[in-house]
């Protein structure tokens, strides 16, 4: 017997509602995902977002912040753009920030990360809503039974606050995401740094080469005039041309040196090739700092509390940027930890029902959980507790690494400090000067050419030792930076 029509609206008004509350549920969804903060936030550096206050010390100078270091104003931050002329320190390291192919590549991951957080702040489950509709039914005795409606509407609930969890382990993982990005910031500064610095020396010693060079050729075209004078020995000529000829091959050398130097600059800053550029900067223009005031100057205090190196290295240690990306990870693991004791409470779904049979109703509510006999989540709660102490000696002896790493750093750029004498500075700078006279002397004939060869060897050597102390000045101050996050600008400034 077919059913009445009052049945089949009855029916299609059901399945209508049902798609309604569907509908309803995703456009619901929709917006919030729209309006989740968490999504549309902007890329945030961590070095902007510091999770401690000590952490200052080391943040990285981006291209807007102004720097003592800095004289002019930083290049365009345009990655396209070819640099032409010359870049200073700053400038270098602007550009490394920005161009670094490593560093673009390893940001991408904070974009991971924010949309982990995204999801672990929305409750896993969705309502669940089920119908059962039977049109049609025959009863034993041939009659029409009439239409059975069936709906539940229910919703699983989390007894355990294993959400509060799920957030904790995601900003803990986005924590250590941010970390790890300053941690290769730092990296790429502080190799910046040290090959900078190394093409200010190549540079020193191709300008002092030159300086040789155009001396010693000088000298040996006096002593050929000399020669055709009869006043001097061919013997002297001999001398002098070949002390000419070992100053060209030696100022070649030098000019080969700094184009290297150069070229791994470029290859630092992923320049194009075509970029043509110098570094700007003399290494004895540079003042080098003291760690402690250098730590001062980064916590933007005056003056702070004399520390010895050992502290000094202690508390630079605990805030080094890959230290807190591991204590990150103990946070993210204990949060793991965490969900695994609250998952073994199981989840309770309930809602309420509707029914209709015939002429009775029913309207009632239903509940379900599951029953943990067979596996109630130790092994897991067993297995979280394992990963969180394997990662607490990993970042325990990662900080006592660290101790040792910037403790080596800092004693080293304090004994090479030590090494610098304003007085032999002073005196190094004036070899031109200096080889001028040993020329003049030679004119008047109160030294022979091998005294001059001799003085002249003594004067570059004292300016190859000079440049030598500076050289490891500023290669142990680029250690520092990468081993304790003391920023560049805080090591050095200009004289």
């Amino acid at each position: 017997m077919k059913p009445s029509g009052r049945h089949f609206v009855s029916t299609a008004a059901t399945i209508l509602a049902t798609l309604i509350l569907g509908l309803v549920s995703a456009v619901a969804d929709e917006k919030i995902s729209e309006s989740d903060p968490v999504g549309r936030s902007p890329h945030i550096r961590l070095l902007s977002v510091q999770a401690k206050d000590t952490a200052t010390a080391i943040q990285i100078p981006t291209s807007r912040e102004v720097v003592p270091l800095q004289v002019d104003d930083a290049g365009s931050s345009n990655s396209n753009d070819v640099p032409s002329g010359s870049l200073s320190l700053i400038e270098a390291i602007d550009q490394s920030l920005i161009t670094n192919p490593d560093l673009i590549a390893v940001r991408q991951q904070e974009g991971v990360g924010q949309a982990m957080v995204g999801v672990a702040q929305k409750y896993p489950f969705n309502p669940f809503l089920q119908t059962r509709i039977l049109p049609w039914g025959q009863r034993a005795n041939g009659n029409s039974a009439s239409v059975y409606r069936y709906v539940l509407f229910s919703q699983t609930f989390e007894l355990a606050h294993q959400q509060r969890f799920r957030k904790q382990n995601a900003m803990a993982a986005l924590n250590d995401i941010r970390w790890t990005i300053s941690q290769a910031e730092l990296v790429s500064v502080a190799q910046t740094e040290r090959l900078f610095f190394t093409a200010l020396y190549q540079k020193a010693l191709w300008q002092l080469a030159m300086v040789n060079t155009d001396v010693v050729v000088g000298l040996q075209n006096i002593i050929e005039r000399q020669l055709k004078a009869g006043a001097a020995s061919a013997s002297d000529v001999s001398i002098a041309r070949i002390d000419a000829n070992s100053a060209r091959q030696q100022q070649k050398l030098a000019e080969a040196n700094y184009l290297t130097a150069l070229e791994a600059v470029k290859r630092q800053l992923n320049l194009p090739d075509d970029a043509t550029f110098d570094v700007r900067g003399d290494l004895d223009q540079f003042q080098w700092n003291e760690a402690n005031n250098a730590y001062a100057y980064c916590l933007e205090k005056d003056e702070t509390a004399k520390r010895t190196l050992k502290e000094l290295a202690d508390e630079l240690a605990s805030i080094r940027p890959d230290v807190l990306a591991a204590e990150s990870r103990v946070s993210a693991l204990r949060a793991n930890l965490s969900l695994a004791k609250a998952n073994r409470i199981p989840n309770l779904m309930v809602g309420p029902f509707y029914s209709q049979d015939a002429d009775i109703y029913y309207l009632g509510f239903q509940a379900q959980a599951d029953v943990p006999i067979v596996n109630g989540g130790k092994p897991l709660v067993d297995q979280r507790n394992a990963e969180l102490r394997q990662q607490q000696v990993v970042w325990e002896q990662l900080r006592a690494r660290a101790r040792i790493e910037g403790l080596t750093a800092i004693e080293r750029y304090e004994r090479a400090r030590e090494l610098l004498d304003p007085e032999s500075m002073k005196l190094s700078k004036e070899i031109p000067v200096e080889l001028q006279k040993l020329d003049e002397l030679y004119k008047r004939g109160e030294v022979d050419i091998l005294r001059v060869i001799q003085a002249r060897t003594s004067l570059l050597q004292l300016r190859r030792a000079q440049l030598d102390i500076l050289n490891e000045v500023a290669q142990a101050s680029a250690t520092v930076t990468q081993m304790t996050g003391l920023r560049p600008h805080a090591m050095v400034s200009i004289r």
